[in-house]
């Protein structure tokens, strides 16, 4: 596996029960995947697929990855990631095909136009990976959430004073996420407030969360009816 996918596993594990076989798809799979495109894919990407390109709550509860033999190339760019509204496309340009761990680029869906608009989104294929894994998490991944816009900095220096961050600042600016055993936090600057998101694998973690951070909820999935 390659080594730039270790963050994601560390990340993944701290949320998810072990990877099993059955979780990624084989070898044989992406190799006729890759004869029919006439090109080999990014490492990062091929060793995701055969580490995790079938775990449904990573990568089919929210947004959606591509099943390796359906990816689209549009734009010399190959689509291998969807919003779950269509709205966005995640791709890599051709350009940068021979690159392990390419940069990736956004695809903005604008009514009436034949193309998307297209965005630096990652200056690196492994740092989309992790910050896609704690977006999916936080959006049903896992079966515990909360919601709440406009919390304080005060909210988030808890977060900060008891939580591991990811680090992402070097590739991603747009959101920070933090991270314990059975929980994640994804937090958006809005103006001079944040919009906050919490996955929990179980009821005790998101209990242990609200204790915490002792704010009201727009959502909590321990009070939904």
């Amino acid at each position: 596996m390659d080594s730039r996918l270790k963050r994601f596993c560390e990340v993944a594990e701290k949320l998810y029960p072990p990877f099993e076989p059955e979780d990624g798809i084989s070898l044989n799979e992406v190799e006729g995947a890759e004869k029919r495109y006439g090109f080999r894919l990014p490492s990062v990407l091929r060793d995701y697929y055969r580490v995790t390109g079938g775990h449904e709550s990573i990568n089919y509860s929210s947004n959606r990855l591509i099943s390796v033999d359906c990816l689209e190339i549009e734009d010399r760019k190959l689509i291998f990631y969807q919003e779950n509204q269509g709205a966005y496309e995640w791709a890599i340009d051709l350009s940068d095909i021979s690159d392990n761990d390419p940069p990736i680029w956004q695809g903005v869906y604008i009514e009436g136009q034949e193309t998307n608009d297209w965005y630096l989104e990652t200056k690196h294929l492994s740092t989309f990976l992790v910050s896609a894994l704690c977006w999916q998490s936080v959006m049903g991944g896992l079966p515990f959430g909360a919601l709440k816009e406009k919390v304080g900095k005060e909210v988030i220096k808890k977060i900060a004073d008891n939580f591991e961050v990811i680090d992402l600042s070097d590739d991603y600016s747009e959101m920070k996420a933090f991270i314990g055993k059975g929980k994640v936090f994804c937090v958006f600057e809005r103006d001079d407030n944040f919009n906050l998101y919490i996955g929990a694998t179980n009821k005790e973690d998101l209990i242990e969360i609200d204790e915490l951070l002792q704010i009201k909820w727009d959502y909590n999935s321990l009070t939904d009816k």
